[in-house]
């Protein structure tokens, strides 16, 4: 099966060995795609990954903040060099307490659900 092409700049995708999951990669704009099985695997609270590298890492290869409250840390070494020194780790004191509620559903959310679909990524 030739390689999918990233959701957000349509470069072919790495697969690449993180913690025994392989994760797809783009080595262009630095995003990191999980299908369901995957995510669940980081998720696992026996997983070499699970929270404490899945957060950090996964912020860090958006472009957002990690806290410095988190148990774990971003992964930077599984990121290319090129991709570091392009997108140096930024940090903040804390994203605040968790908080109850729900989210709430938007016409983006449905969009980007059915993008994902079509390219193979959700059922």
């Amino acid at each position: 099966m030739p390689p999918l092409p990233c959701p957000r700049c349509s470069t072919a995708l790495a697969a690449t060995p993180i913690g025994g999951i392989a994760v797809d990669v783009c080595e262009s704009c630095g995003g990191l795609w999980l299908d369901r099985l995957e995510l669940a695997r980081f998720e696992e609270p026996d997983s070499v990954l699970g929270e404490a590298l899945l957060a950090p890492t996964v912020l860090y290869a958006m472009g957002l903040p990690t806290a410095e409250s988190f148990a774990g840390r971003a992964r930077l070494e599984l990121f290319r060099d090129a991709f570091r020194r392009h997108h140096p780790l930024h940090t903040i004191s804390t994203w605040g307490e968790p908080r109850d509620g729900q989210g709430t559903a938007s016409a983006v959310d449905q969009a980007i659900i059915e993008q994902l679909a079509a390219l193979g990524y959700i059922e």
